[in-house]
């Protein structure tokens, strides 16, 4: 219902003209190397035309910008805006993992404080959060990190059901992760908190009752530091059906963003101790196998801004270094990604960005 409001404001809007089922193929540099000259559009294969405009912005997300960058080769075979070899550099994501369990001082305790729980206020999710003070992550040399206090069953904080979902990721994942014979054991071991947890699963389904939490999960949601080996490229083989090369990701992690996790979490659980609050178990690093780290879909820094063309992809306006009429907004311009979730701030992005253009109108 939201999305068909806002389309049908967006088609009545005099100042816009909304196309659908039109997707950018290309970026045309026809005219000078330095301009974009038009961009070419497929309605579906063999169905093609060209849209000409003063200026230009790419909003197609921390994946997708730098795909269309590189794919766009007419004149150079690195694509547009990559004269450094920075495009599709830098990818980076919010580090998510299971990092330990809260065993409370006092009976009871873990279930007492709601703070900690996903709430509905006004209409919006929120909930607290623990994190190292500033200056503790300054002085520590840490990256941005954050934990959340989850609500969880005994069985479902088990080692056996985080290799279960270990497990399922790695059916899905390629290359599948090393430990698998570990994990497997974790489950045959934990076969019946495996069961339990299945249980509980069908029976929250099937509306009937589950038994209240008695413990909470330790899960950390952390900013990874910016790693140029990181990137998304081109295919060289494989097109999608309109003859776009697809994107191929290479997520890498650094040893500075495992050690982060790590010391942050040192921090907190001795926060924990020293408050009396009681002790968090199965640190992370200390897990056999280690805890999986996955992204949050949260693709950033694939386009990042700087004030030097060495250093990114856009300027501090957003436009492409090199190019007179060609910007980018979305999350795929943050240099870096700190903890949080991107959406308020590629909204700013976009509103700082609109006011840009606005002040500055177009030469033709």
């Amino acid at each position: 219902e939201a999305f068909q409001k806002l389309a049908g404001e967006l088609a009545a809007d005099p100042g816009l003209r909304v196309m659908v089922h039109a997707t950018v193929t290309e970026l045309r540099t026809d005219d000078a190397p330095c301009e974009v000259s038009s961009v070419a559009v497929a309605s579906r294969p063999g169905h093609t035309f060209r849209v000409e405009a003063g200026r230009y912005v790419l909003a197609c997300g921390g994946i997708d910008n730098a795909r269309l960058l590189l794919a766009s080769t007419s004149r150079s075979a690195s694509g547009v805006g990559n004269q450094h070899d920075l495009v599709g550099r830098f990818f980076q994501e919010h580090l998510a993992v299971r990092s330990g369990d809260w065993s409370p001082s006092a009976r009871g305790l873990a279930g007492s404080d709601t703070l900690y729980d996903a709430l509905e206020v006004d209409g919006s999710c929120v909930h607290a959060k623990i994190a190292p003070s500033p200056e503790v992550v300054r002085k520590q040399g840490l990256l941005n990190t954050t934990f959340f206090l989850d609500p969880m069953s005994r069985s479902r904080a088990s080692a056996a059901v985080a290799s279960v979902v270990s497990l399922k990721h790695a059916l899905r994942d390629r290359p599948v992760p090393g430990g698998l014979t570990r994990h497997a054991g974790n489950v045959v071991r934990g076969a019946p908190h495996v069961a339990r947890v299945a249980g509980e699963v069908l029976a929250g389904r099937r509306g009937r009752p589950v038994a209240p939490p008695v413990l909470r999960q330790l899960r950390c949601m952390a900013e990874q530091a910016p790693n140029p080996l990181s990137r998304v490229r081109l295919d060289g083989r494989r097109r999608d059906a309109l003859g776009v090369p697809t994107a191929v990701l290479d997520w890498q992690l650094s040893e500075l963003d495992r050690v982060s996790l790590r010391r942050a979490q040192d921090v907190v659980a001795t926060a924990f101790e020293t408050a009396g609050l009681g002790r968090i178990t199965r640190l992370l690093g200390e897990e056999a196998p280690a805890a999986d780290v996955r992204g949050q879909w949260h693709h950033m820094g694939t386009t990042r801004m700087a004030r030097e063309p060495r250093q990114g992809v856009v300027d501090p306006a957003g436009r492409v270094h090199g190019m007179s009429n060609l910007y980018v907004t979305g999350s795929s311009v943050f240099p870096t990604s700190g903890y949080a979730n991107p959406t308020l701030t590629i909204l700013a992005l976009a509103l700082r960005l609109a006011s840009h253009l606005r002040e500055r109108p177009a030469r033709r």
